[in-house]
């Protein structure tokens, strides 16, 4: 069953596949990506905006949780997944 991680940005709530993640990396301390396998053309990069991160990798601990959770179908088998972020979220980008 396809799992799913929802992020608020800006007051909004999105939802992003929690499938074929392939790194969750803390660019600066604003920004965070989250690479996607996406076979057959390559990668896609999502960039994270937000607040600035005083724990250095908190926001990448905290999304790697959530994606460790997703894929854990016998103690969360929830579709989607809300991610708590401790700074808010100002943009999300794909490239």
């Amino acid at each position: 069953m396809a799992k799913f991680l929802r992020i608020t940005v800006a007051g909004t709530v999105r939802t992003y596949t929690a499938e074929n993640i392939i790194t969750t990396e803390r660019l600066t301390a604003t920004t965070t990506a989250i690479t996607f396998n996406h076979f057959p053309t390559g990668f896609k990069l999502l960039t994270l905006t937000h607040a600035s991160d005083a724990a250095t990798t908190k926001v990448v601990s905290i999304i790697d949780d959530a994606i460790q959770l997703a894929h854990n179908n016998k103690s969360r088998p929830d579709v989607f997944i809300t991610v708590t972020l401790p700074v808010a979220v100002s943009g999300a980008v794909f490239s």
